[in-house]
This record gives structure tokens, C-alpha cells and sequence, in this order.
């Protein structure tokens, strides 16, 4: 515990002052324990964040609502989906926002100082490297903004909240890219992304979220993250609008609106897995009984108006 809380606050004074100082040969075994530190932390950091997260999206806005990202991965082999958060994700955001920390391996700024036969690129450089620093881990963390439909006031107020674990993981990945080495950047992104991915897919892959019962009929929607392209099953009837049974597994709510013969159109991510078991005492039940309930969660709204 003491080491990490020695890694800690070295990660704290680094991001307090940034370098691009030549840093201090380490073996292999050092970097791992580094890593394994660094890791830890993240996800301490990120429990804590998942806590407050919970409390905004239960008590005052539903963010998760405005996310893409159940629509991206509804039903990718598990395969895929590690080779996109694990392997592609990592290599790519790390050379991107990482590789142009060192002025060595920064190819643009090199290339200007090369092309006119000058320094000026590097001093500027040296002199302001710590607004550099900061603009690469503030454009990764806006960059996942890209992971939700930016249609309400409330959820650009609160981005800086939503993106605040992609801000503190790209913190922590500067710094081991600047202590250790780019390679060990995309090693820590790559565990901590397949880590979470694979937790997420043991014991949180389903969210209830309608569970109704009463004298005339129970209804429970499950929302799937991961449809990991198991089996989809379907059984329904409907006739003139009224509900005779119904109950999909797996399926997506492109489909299920077919079934309830509702316009796609008026609803995003389409490509969303559902679980839908609908239990009726009534005879007569309108569509209306589930198609209330997936308006509430996957309607589009109007823009800038929540």
C-alpha cells in the first residue's frame, strides 16, 4: 500500500510538472511493478467515480440514456469486442495522443525544425510543453464524447463529470508513457480496458430497466450490452394492436418494434439487445403497455430540449 501511495503522488507531481526530460533507465521488472501500481489505482480511482455516477444518473439525469455504445458492441463475438477495446482501441488512442509527448518522436514538430533548418519549434516546445501535456489529456478525454448523442443542455453541462475516468486514465497513461516508454502506455490501456470489458460482461452485461407489476399483467425489459451473438428468441401475437403474448430474448429493438409494428424512426440505438417477458391477466392489452416503456428509454428527443 505504501508503494502505491508512492506511485500516487509521483503521478500528482509529474501532471503538476510535466517533461519531456530524457527519463532514467529501468528494467523490465521495475515497469511491470509500475504498471501493476498504476493499475491499481486506476481502478480504485474509477470504483469511486462509478459511485457518483450511479447517484447522478438515478437521482438527476439519466446520461446513460444519450450513450452509443450499447448500440456499437450489441452483437459482436466476445472475440471482437476484446480486439476493439484491447488491441485496436489502445494502439491507436496511445499513437495518437501519447507517441507526440517525447519531441523525439513527435514527427510534425520535428519535421517543421527539419524543413526550415531551425530550433524554434523545439524551444517553443520546451518552453510550453506543459500546455501540450494538458491539451493531449484533455482531447482524450473530450474525444469519448463521441460515445453519446450530444442532444441536451444538461448532458454538455455535465460532460466534464462524464468524461472525468477518461481524464484521469489519460493522466495516469502520460505519465507511464513518459516514465517507461510508449509500449507500456498501450500494455496499462489494454488491461485496464479488457479488465473492465470482462467485468462488465460477467456482472453487469444485464440492466432491468422496467420491472412493472400489477392486477392486469407484469412486465420486465432487460437492456443487454453485450448480445455476445447468442441464440434470439421470439415469440409474440398481436392482432388489431392488442397483445395476446409476447417475450424476445436477445433481440433488437429494431426488431421488436417491427413486431409492434412501431415507426424505427422515432427511435435510437436500434441495434440495442433486449430481454422483453410480458405476462398478462387482462384480455384486452394494448401495445401501448411496452411501447410506453421503450419510448422512455430509447425515444429521440428533441434536440437541446431536455
Amino acid at each position: 500500500m505504501d508503494q502505491i501511495l508512492k506511485t500516487l503522488k509521483e503521478v500528482i507531481h509529474f501532471t503538476k510538472h510535466p517533461s519531456d526530460k530524457n527519463k532514467a533507465p529501468a528494467s523490465f521488472i521495475q515497469n511491470l511493478n509500475l504498471l501493476i501500481r498504476l493499475l491499481i489505482i486506476l481502478f480504485i480511482i474509477v470504483s469511486l467515480i462509478l459511485i457518483l455516477f450511479h447517484y447522478i444518473n438515478t437521482y438527476t439525469f439519466d446520461f446513460k440514456s444519450y450513450g452509443k455504445f450499447d448500440d456499437a458492441f450489441a452483437n459482436k463475438t466476445l472475440v471482437s469486442i476484446l480486439f476493439l477495446v484491447s488491441v485496436l482501441a489502445p494502439v491507436l488512442e496511445e499513437v495518437i495522443f501519447r507517441l507526440p509527448l517525447k519531441y523525439s518522436r513527435n514527427y510534425i514538430f520535428r519535421g517543421i525544425d527539419y524543413i526550415f533548418k531551425t530550433k524554434k519549434v523545439y524551444i517553443f516546445w520546451t518552453k510550453n510543453y506543459h500546455f501540450f501535456y494538458y491539451t493531449s489529456i484533455v482531447a482524450f478525454g473530450l474525444v469519448h464524447l463521441t460515445n453519446y448523442d450530444l442532444e441536451s443542455y444538461w448532458f454538455l453541462a455535465l460532460a466534464p463529470i462524464i468524461i472525468l475516468p477518461q481524464l484521469l486514465a489519460g493522466i495516469v497513461l502520460s505519465f507511464i508513457r513518459m516514465k517507461s516508454g510508449l509500449l507500456w502506455a498501450i500494455s496499462l490501456h489494454s488491461l485496464y480496458n479488457g479488465i473492465l470489458t470482462i467485468g462488465g460482461i460477467l456482472f453487469f452485461n444485464t440492466t432491468t430497466i422496467t420491472n412493472d407489476n400489477n392486477e392486469s399483467y407484469s412486465l420486465k425489459i432487460e437492456q443487454i450490452t453485450y448480445g455476445l451473438k447468442k441464440e434470439i428468441y421470439s415469440n409474440s401475437k398481436i392482432k388489431n394492436d392488442s397483445l395476446h403474448y409476447f417475450e424476445v430474448r436477445n433481440n433488437s429493438l429494431r426488431n421488436i418494434l417491427k413486431q409492434l409494428n412501431e415507426n424505427p424512426q422515432h427511435y435510437k440505438n436500434l441495434n440495442t439487445r433486449l430481454n422483453i417477458l410480458l405476462e398478462k391477466n387482462d384480455d384486452k392489452l394494448h401495445k401501448k403497455v411496452i411501447t410506453t416503456e421503450l419510448r422512455k428509454h430509447f425515444s429521440i428527443k428533441e434536440q437541446f430540449t431536455q
